[in-house]
């Protein structure tokens, strides 16, 4: 019971201060926050995938990227939209910039999509030996990036990946 209650009270709080929050508030302190009442947001997949992308960056001597939850959620309407779709696209993807402008204060977006792959080593090797997919994850001024991994009805796996520069 009292676990509950301290859920519940923890809940209440970071409604409120997404409510309560303005632009110039410190956008990493909120998603700090949020990252740790969020603790197994990510799937196993989608944290692999992540991992193995901030290992590439930093293997070719760049920083590892930051992850925010605000791009997670962008990049989950989008996944979601391919499954209904039945088809991967960069489709609204004007939409989503706007939107990750306004929420995440991103002066620029960029993105990859994928489908089918079962494995996070396939799906980073597919972006890793594409030259347009490897020059959007090698971006140098990109600071923070977000993840969705979704299947459809037949088990076929839709990622989306959004990185942002603040």
């Amino acid at each position: 019971m009292k676990f509950i209650v301290l859920k519940a009270s923890v809940l209440m709080m970071v409604c409120f201060l997404s409510i309560s929050c303005t632009k110039d508030m410190d956008i990493d302190a909120i998603e700090a926050l949020q990252k740790e009442l969020n603790v197994g947001r990510y799937s196993s997949l989608e944290n692999e995938v992540l991992i193995l992308l901030n290992d590439f960056r930093t293997s070719q001597g760049m920083e590892a990227l930051k992850r925010a939850a605000v791009i997670s959620s962008v990049s989950e309407n989008h996944t979601q939209y391919m499954i209904n779709s039945d088809e991967i696209s960069h489709d609204n993807f004007v939409k989503r910039h706007r939107e990750l402008v306004s929420k995440a204060n991103a002066t620029q977006v960029g993105e990859n999509v994928a489908f089918g792959y079962s494995s996070a080593r396939g799906v980073v090797n597919g972006w890793q030996t594409s030259d347009a997919h490897r020059a959007i994850i090698l971006t140098k001024s990109y600071t923070h990036f977000g993840i969705s991994v979704s299947a459809d009805a037949q088990g076929r796996n839709y990622f989306t990946n959004i990185f942002i520069e603040r």
